[in-house]
This record gives structure tokens, sequence and C-alpha cells, in this order.
């Protein structure tokens, strides 16, 4: 898909949703929030929280650990969280799995303890983070969608610029 077709797609799925909504970015360090109301952001209702994939991870390997009794490597937590192969025993890959649901519900949590109404306000999960979530929460809601786009995050920029430049400034 061409860059203009990109920012047409983002556009859309900006343009289907009606109302005021969030952009969660879940990244590897932190995940950042912008309240967007009326197709452009508030930077006063935006947030970043110390909560992300990379400080996940580590906590799941050391609650494996404990759980276990066995290291387990970083790339093999990766795995079962993207869905791919893995060579670890079922019983682990389900453990991990039902650590990265409690880890996504600790953070719509603290989306709900800082004001955000969580059970109606439209949600955009972007980027790498947006596999997560929609594999491990948030997918029964009808208001929630999810751009698993790893570039999403550069090209919402670029969208938001190019909205702004056709505004007329008075």
């Amino acid at each position: 898909m061409s860059a203009p077709q990109c920012y047409s797609a983002i556009a859309t799925r900006l343009g289907n949703m009606k109302g005021d909504y969030l952009v969660v970015d879940i990244g590897s360090k932190t995940t950042d929030v912008v309240y967007v109301q009326d197709g452009l952001p508030i930077e006063s209702r935006s947030i970043t929280i110390e909560k992300a994939v990379v400080k996940w991870i580590k906590e799941i390997q050391r609650e494996m650990k404990v759980q276990t009794g066995k290291d387990i490597p970083e790339h093999e937590v990766m795995k079962i969280a993207l869905k791919e192969g893995s060579n670890l025993p079922g019983a682990y890959a389900e453990l991990i799995r039902g650590m990265l649901r409690e880890k996504m519900k600790s953070l719509e949590l603290e989306l709900a303890e800082r004001g955000y109404s969580m059970d109606y306000i439209n949600i955009i999960y972007v980027g790498g983070g947006a596999l997560l979530a929609r594999d491990y929460a948030g997918k029964y809601r009808a208001h929630t969608a999810y751009d698993c786009d790893l570039c999403a995050n550069a090209k919402g920029y670029e969208f938001l610029a190019r909205q702004i430049e056709g505004k007329q400034v008075v």
C-alpha cells in the first residue's frame, strides 16, 4: 500500500469513529495516549503512561521464574504474545497469555483511573502494541479499532500535520 493509500485508510478509520476518541500507542517503553476531539488532538487530555511492552516482558519473565523455576527467554515470550510458533510447553504458553491479559487489563484500568470512560469512549490502538491489545484486551467492545501497522505513529503525525495545514488560521 502506498503512503497516500495508508493515510486514506487511517483517515477513513478515524472518520468512521464518531465523537471523541483515544489513540493509544503501546510502545516498547511507554504508552502514549492522545485524546482527539473533532479530529484534533487535545494536548491537555493526552498522557504518557510508563507501562509498555519491554517492561511487561521483563515482568512476565520474572513471574514465570517464580511460578515455574525456569528462565524463559524474551524471544519465547514474544512468540507467545504474537501468536507465533513456540517450543514452550502448552502450560507455560497459557500462563504467559494470562499474564498478557492482566497487563492489558491493568493498562485499561489505569486509563479509567485517569478519567477516560473506557465503557463508551472510542479507542484506536495503534502500532505494534495494537497486536497485543487486539489479542488480549478490548476485543468485545464495538467502539474499539486496531491499526497494527508498525509505522502508524509516524503516519498519524503526518496525517494530523496535513489536517492542521488545511485549516485556516484566523
